[in-house]
């Protein structure tokens, strides 16, 4: 079997729990942004190390962990941005597409489905009459800034 490892600059994945802090918006060249709501936020001290069933989890400094529900309504996208560390989305309900830039395929993701972000990427909603609701948990190094940052041109014309 394969052992899967998941390396960050410092991370912890965030159990149940949610803390209504704010509100967050993005800023972005998106089309009708997405809104997040529900921002849960810590720091784990690294370094840390984690390994229980074949998953395993190592932070070599101090890392940001933050937990918060993204919607987009129909129609909406992100327009192409990166982030520091590492995203995991969960699609709550709905369903998005995602393109990345180093290889420009669209790819669709429903209800259930997981993927991670870790490099350029534009999320849409495709729908016209359904909102699509993510469930993010962003593990990012302690004090980055900014959280996201938008990118100037569209890797994939």
């Amino acid at each position: 079997m394969k052992k899967k490892t998941l390396l960050a600059s410092g991370a912890v994945v965030l159990a149940a729990g949610t803390f209504a802090l704010s509100a967050t918006a993005f800023a972005t060249d998106g089309i009708n942004a997405p809104t997040a709501q529900d921002l849960a936020a810590g720091v784990l001290d690294g370094p840390a190390k984690a390994k229980k069933d074949k998953i395993e989890l190592e932070v070599d400094q101090d890392t940001a962990v933050r937990a918060f529900k993204l919607t987009y309504t129909p129609g909406s996208s992100s327009g192409w941005h990166r982030h520091p560390g590492i995203v995991v989305a969960v699609v709550e309900s709905g369903t998005v597409t995602r393109q990345l830039e180093d290889d420009c395929a669209v790819k669709t993701f429903a209800k259930g489905d997981v993927f991670t972000e870790v490099v350029g990427h534009l999320v849409a909603n495709p729908s016209a009459t359904e909102d699509a609701v993510l469930r993010i948990t962003q593990f990012v190094p302690a004090g980055a800034t900014p959280l996201r940052q938008d990118m100037p041109v569209d890797p994939c014309p």
